[in-house]
Parts: C-alpha cells; structure tokens; sequence
C-alpha cells in the first residue's frame, strides 16, 4: 500500500532535537515500512507543491498531520484522513475548516484500511463558522444493504453499502442513534421531536412532538416498540407504527442518559450512575 504522510513543514522530519508532531511522523513512516508499505513523507510550506507530490506519487492513501493544511481535503483526489494535534474549543475561526470532514461517511476494509468510497452526509449553506457546524454524533444503523446516518445540523440519509450511492436524504438535525426496523428509519432530533422514516424513500410515516424538549435518549427497539428515556427519569414506551405512547415508567429521579434493550429487558442508566433492568410486562 502507498501511503502519503503530510507534514507541518515547519521543521525537518524526523526533527533535529524537539519536535513532538515530526517524531510521530518518522516514528509512524518507520512502523508502516517496516509492516511492508511504501511511504512519502511530505513536509513542504506550499500547498500547491504538497498537492504536485501527492499527485506524483499516486498514493492509496493520505494522511495529513497538521490542521492548517485541512484545507486541502478538497483537492486531494485520493482517500484521505486529518489527524489534529490539538483542540479548538478556543479557537471558533477554526471549526469551519472541518465541516465537511467530520461530516463524511466512508465505507474501509477492515483488512487493508483501504477506503473505499467516502461520501459527505451534508453539506451545510450556512455563512456563520457556528451555523456551518456539522458532524456526525450517533451511531448509524443497518438494514438490506443501506445504511442510514443522521447529522447535526445537517440531513438523515440512507446510503447504498456497496457503492456510496445516496438513495435518499431528508432535512434534519440529530446527535442521537438511528433505528432501523420493520422498513422503518426512526430518529430523534435536537428538539426531541421522534420522527418515522420509510426506509425506501425517505418519506414520512408518522412524526411525535410529545416529547418536545425531554432530552430523550437515542431509540431503542423492543419487539413492536420503541424505547426512549429523558431527564426527569422516564422510560417511554412507542408504538413503531403510528408513533402513539403505549406506555411510561419512571425509573430514577434523575434524567436518564441511556436506555439498552436485552432480549425483553430494559437497561436504563442515570445522571447518577444508577443502573435499573426491568421486564416489559
């Protein structure tokens, strides 16, 4: 495998004395030669000459070591990676630069590391560095070969397996799991509102606003139902075809911050750590 380390360009590689970012470069070029890969470290101050070596060596991969240079994302026509050395909480001019990186959804060999396509979930038009904040949270889930991703401030989409082909995409904005069952994509979003998608075309079966600011936690499935928890300690039992509440119990004083289901079970976890298993009756 050919495989393209972008450096900082800042000093050499590996570093003559201190130089934390460059000594894992060269430590990491070393441990890849020596796992039989061919590697080309680039550590050069122009864009436009990084993008020439890239193309010129033709790489199966390329991983770029430092944050400046996540602009280039874009023009690189290879499979790509951003590792970041450091955090931005501080830094808000910076979070736009890693919209559409965080953003992707790829499928990789577990093998090889190989990606095999790569596609973006969303592509946000907004002008604000806050407003263009969009990244994938939850856990995406799986049903006869699609996948279905959900973003914050983004979409819900439902994705061919086998070649990164997007088969619907629907407007929403989630960090919570997606559900997939019975030809059904079901989701709560930022506001707590539960929405069924039809897992063919993206349409809408039924939405529940009941819950609207509850915190609830990513659904669940037991059985016919959906399961959700919220902060004030509530276990909450959906009906998966028409979205109606079938059943609650509160299980904590304190919100819930998950629920699990095991065979007929239900796991539920506390603000507190207070962990409580009970059987749907």
């Amino acid at each position: 495998m050919k495989i393209s380390i972008i450096g900082p360009g800042l000093m050499s590689i590996p570093p003559k004395g201190w130089g934390a970012v460059e000594t894992l470069i060269w430590d990491m070029r070393n441990a890849l030669i020596e796992l039989g890969h061919e590697v080309d470290i680039i550590n050069l101050r122009d864009p436009i000459e990084i993008i020439k070596q890239v193309n010129s060596f033709r790489p199966d991969f390329v991983h770029i070591h430092y944050d400046d240079w996540v602009g280039l994302y874009d023009y690189i026509q290879y499979p790509c990676a951003c590792t970041s050395h450091f955090g931005y909480l501080e830094r808000e001019e910076m979070f736009g630069g890693y919209v559409n990186i965080a953003n992707a959804f790829a499928k990789i060999q577990p093998r090889s590391g190989v990606v095999q396509w790569e596609i973006p979930v969303t592509i946000s038009e907004e002008t604000s560095e806050i407003g263009r904040l969009v990244d994938i949270d939850g856990n995406f889930s799986f049903s006869s070969g699609i996948s279905f991703v959900a973003s914050y401030q983004g979409n819900i989409s439902a994705i061919d397996i086998r070649n990164g082909r997007t088969i619907w995409r629907e407007k929403t904005s989630s960090s919570d799991d997606v559900l997939a069952s019975r030809g059904k994509v079901f989701i709560s979003d930022e506001k707590d509102n539960i929405t069924a998608y039809e897992q063919t075309n993206g349409n809408i079966s039924w939405k529940n606003s009941d819950f609207f600011l509850r915190e609830l936690t990513s659904p669940k499935r037991l059985k016919s139902l959906i399961v959700l928890g919220d902060f004030q300690g509530f276990v909450h039992l959906i009906s998966q075809k028409d979205g109606s509440q079938l059943g609650r119990e509160r299980v904590s004083r304190k919100g819930l911050i998950n629920v699990e289901v095991i065979e007929d079970k239900v796991l539920a976890l506390d603000r507190n750590g207070k962990l409580s298993l009970f059987l749907l009756q």
